[in-house]
């Protein structure tokens, strides 16, 4: 019998890009290069989102954090995080709440008991709507240090006996900044005294100061006094004992056991001589704190600010408490507040991560009540409900995170960002899932990626986005798209992003935000067309398809699409057809949306054919539901 004349086959295609796969051995359903398409109508590619610019005012700065912050009472304000400022956008506009960063670090965002906390390594603050506090947490590193020169003298003052030495007077201020001046029970004062003497560090104690029970508003002072003989402390009166014979160098912890937002931090070092006092030559160094070299006068007072030297990227709530990380000065630290209050933290309450491993902790996240804490290179859970019996369980000594903002939860599911690729983590056990596109993670600019990534989970369109910088670029140009009920791939460009977030606002539904690094906002929706008024390019890429095998050499002679007809205006798709696994252009047309499985008639010999498909039109939609091809048998070859 003979061969038929004429074939055709029909191709439906909606299961994403596949760039791991050989492009001899694809399925039918799905491509080799799919931009701005994805899954959203049942069994089509789909024309991705546009967007419009939301609020016309820009903001000074690139914007790095987008949150949006809902009271209990029902107010909504957008925090809108740029390199130097924080705002907030509320129905009534927009104002700038906080300002003067320089460190250009996004900040990271929570909710609290009606507060917004939010924090970038160079501050840490809340703000209630209204009133905005300084968040203050205290360096276990911070210290000041006293070298004593030798010079001797007997004293007496205060009570102390001659013999007693030299004395160093220190005077420590808290300075209320709530106004309130009614009894706070719980405000106390702690200090640790520590000494280098040798190889080894020996703390002294610890003091609780009860006496400041009530702090008013105005500044309150703690006078200390050291002799230098290595007596304890002195609180407001004086006693000493020998501890060392020989001149150790005093490093003095201030820590703070306070409701912070009350208080703002100030270390007020007033260094005094008496009558009978011979102070010691002092050379006193530390962050934002001048070298001295004086004798036998009184020294100037110094502020010294703990919360800037001292103060989280990462903050996160678990089990009713407060998690900080990203700390600079102790990168592989978690500290944790006590339970409900996540303004008071104990100075024990830190525990350490691998600290061995020269890498440190990029992003924490809540997850299934486990704190998740990632670094680079490994992720690791903290199990327990109590600081009693908290212990940590490494998962993964192989994968990590980029980025804090590049973690997303979804149906009790969670996806991060490692410099691999995705990584799907359920409670139990994790897996790499992007393989399918594994070859654009390496064209990742893994640098650049660090703290920078961006995620966001639009779960209107069952969809994750992962942005980051990809080809040498220093800011996230690049987003990939994973659709998790079809388990599918895609890829968006044209649009820049320094952050993303899930808001409501002024619209009717919560739909998907974006900031970018020029200071505007936008919103995402299906109903637009275009980004902000211009077109974007939608390309599929087909795969190759050899309908009578690799042996058959067949005339292709049209081509069918079956698409979204657009009534009275004709859109444009401009095809490419390519041969033979071969990325050659062997012939171009035009083919429009007016109708119903629009024709093009061409003729390409070969084996195998492929079609590349480009839509670029900002007024009108695109979806690509199949396609036909109709061939004629020419010969088996």
């Amino acid at each position: 019998m003979a061969r038929q004349k004429v074939s055709k086959t029909n191709y439906a295609i909606n299961k994403g890009v596949n760039q791991k796969t050989s492009k001899y051995t694809l399925s039918d359903a799905q491509v080799t290069e799919l931009y701005n398409m994805d899954f959203y109508n049942p069994n089509a590619l789909t024309k991705r989102p546009g967007q419009t610019q939301i609020i016309s005012q820009n903001f000074s700065g690139a914007i790095n954090s987008l949150f949006e912050f809902q009271k209990l009472g029902g107010q909504s304000y957008l925090l809108v995080g740029t390199n130097t400022n924080v705002y907030a956008k509320s129905a009534t506009g927009i104002s700038s709440i906080a300002s003067g960063y320089t460190n250009n670090q996004p900040f990271d965002f929570l909710a609290f008991t009606d507060k917004a906390f939010f924090t970038n390594g160079q501050t840490f603050l809340t703000w209630s709507g209204f009133s905005l506090y300084q968040y203050s947490l205290a360096s276990p590193n911070m210290t000041l240090i006293l070298e004593s020169s030798g010079v001797s003298n007997a004293v007496a003052m205060f009570g102390i006996p001659a013999g007693a030495e030299n004395i160093l007077i220190f005077r420590y201020t808290y300075t209320r900044t709530d106004g309130f001046e009614s009894p706070h029970s719980g405000d106390k004062i702690a200090f640790r005294l520590s000494s280098n003497f040798g190889l080894s560090r020996i703390v002294f104690t610890n003091f609780t100061v009860t006496n400041l029970i009530n702090i008013p508003p105005n500044a309150q002072f703690v006078n200390f006094y050291l002799a230098h003989s290595g007596s304890v402390l002195g609180l407001g009166g004086a006693s000493y004992g020998n501890v060392f014979a020989s001149d150790p160098t005093f490093n003095i912890s201030f820590i703070p056991n306070v409701p912070a937002a009350a208080f703002r931090q100030v270390a007020t070092f007033n260094i005094s001589a008496g009558p009978d006092i011979i102070l010691w030559a002092q050379g006193v160094t530390g962050p934002n704190i001048n070298t001295l070299a004086t004798t036998g006068k009184p020294l100037p007072d110094y502020d010294f600010s703990f919360s800037s030297q001292f103060t989280p990227r990462f903050i996160e709530i678990n089990q009713n408490r407060l998690f900080m990380a990203g700390f600079s000065n102790a990168p592989s630290i978690v500290y944790f507040s006590e339970i409900g209050e996540p303004e008071l933290v104990q100075p024990e309450s830190f525990f350490e991560v691998r600290t061995d491993d020269g890498d440190r902790i990029t992003a924490i996240y809540s997850f299934i009540d486990e704190l998740i804490i990632f670094k680079t290179k490994s992720f690791a859970k903290l199990v327990g409900d109590s600081a009693d019996n908290y212990a940590l369980a490494e998962l993964s000594s192989e994968f990590g995170c980029v980025s804090n903002k590049a973690v997303i939860e979804y149906n009790n599911t969670l996806l991060f960002l490692d410099e691999k690729g995705v990584v799907q983590y359920n409670g139990a056990n994790w897996e790499l899932i992007s393989y399918p596109v594994e070859p654009v993670f390496r064209r990742m600019n893994v640098t650049a990626a660090l703290d920078k990534a961006v995620a966001v989970h639009y779960n209107i369109r069952n969809q994750i986005w992962f942005s980051f910088p990809i080809d040498g670029a220093t800011e996230n140009n690049f987003t990939v798209v994973y659709d998790y009920l079809l388990q599918a791939w895609t890829f968006f460009d044209g649009f820049s992003v320094g952050a993303h977030t899930m808001a409501k606002q002024e619209l009717s539904a919560q739909t998907l935000w974006r900031g970018d690094y020029s200071g505007n906002v936008f919103h995402f929706s299906p109903s637009f067309y275009a980004d902000n008024g211009s077109g974007f390019t939608c390309k599929i890429k087909t795969k190759f398809d050899s309908p009578d095998g690799a042996n058959m050499q067949n005339m292709f002679r049209r081509l069918f699409l079956d698409v979204n007809t657009v009534s009275g205006v004709t859109g444009t798709i401009d095809v490419k057809v390519l041969a033979d696994y071969s990325d050659t252009t062997r012939a171009t047309f035009a083919i429009y949306q007016n109708q119903f499985q629009t024709r093009r008639d061409f003729g390409v010999q070969g084996k195998a054919i492929a079609f590349e498909m480009a839509h670029n039109n900002p007024s009108l939609p695109f979806d690509l539901y199949g396609f036909t091809v109709q061939r004629r048998f020419i010969r088996n070859v």
